[in-house]
């Protein structure tokens, strides 16, 4: 898409300022997205053809509950589980990539029918670049979100970044958009939201100029 309509960045919020956070002049809270700076990250989401979320910390709350045999609980939002459906039923692919080789994130995907599972997700450099060879789209089609510095390169690599509000503050410097939820209550279900509703409105402006 060549051209961003005037209204485009009013899908989010109604607030017209922006403020840096820290080193950054990219990244934004929610509430920051309608300075007219920011065309070019609208322009990325309206790009985007695939999620990739982080787990820990990001689908949860980081929180682990062990017993005497180990890992074996996490909280997952049913909230952020629609958020998954809702990006599917649009035609996006919502992928996990985690350190974790629990099981339990393949478990979780099964229920919300993702596919794609990378667990045990040493080098998220390398996954996300073979990630992006494997689906036969450009990083520039890529949207992740993550919470801590083990996500550096796919946040700095992918078209548009994300981190949930509680992020590590070297995330959110690294994060193009930072939710107002915090990781495993809501974080994921807002970015979807954001991605989705952007995408939508670039449509509908397009059919209208047609």
């Amino acid at each position: 898409m060549n051209n961003v309509p005037d209204d485009l960045a009013c899908v989010v919020c109604s607030s017209n300022d922006f403020q840096q956070r820290g080193k950054s002049t990219t990244s934004m809270h929610s509430s920051q997205m309608t300075n007219p700076l920011h065309e070019d990250f609208l322009r990325r989401c309206v790009s985007i053809r695939v999620v990739v979320s982080d787990v820990d910390g990001t689908l949860t709350d980081g929180g682990m509950y062990y017993s005497a045999q180990g890992e074996a609980m996490k909280r997952f939002s049913a909230h952020d589980g629609m958020g998954v459906t809702l990006l599917q039923r649009s035609g996006i692919e919502v992928v996990l990539m985690t350190s974790d080789k629990t099981g339990i994130s393949k478990a979780r995907a099964r229920k919300l029918g993702i596919n794609r599972v990378l667990e045990d997700i040493g080098d998220k450099k390398t996954a996300i670049n073979a990630l992006a060879e494997s689906l036969q789209v450009p990083l520039s089609a890529i949207a992740y979100i993550g919470d801590d510095v083990n996500d550096e390169a796919p946040l700095k690599l992918c078209g548009v970044s994300a981190c949930p509000n509680d992020a590590v503050p070297l995330v959110q410097e690294w994060s193009q958009y930072i939710c107002k939820s915090k990781g495993g209550h809501g974080a994921f279900r807002e970015f979807a939201e954001m991605l989705l509703a952007v995408q939508v409105k670039s449509q509908n402006f397009t059919e209208q100029t047609m």
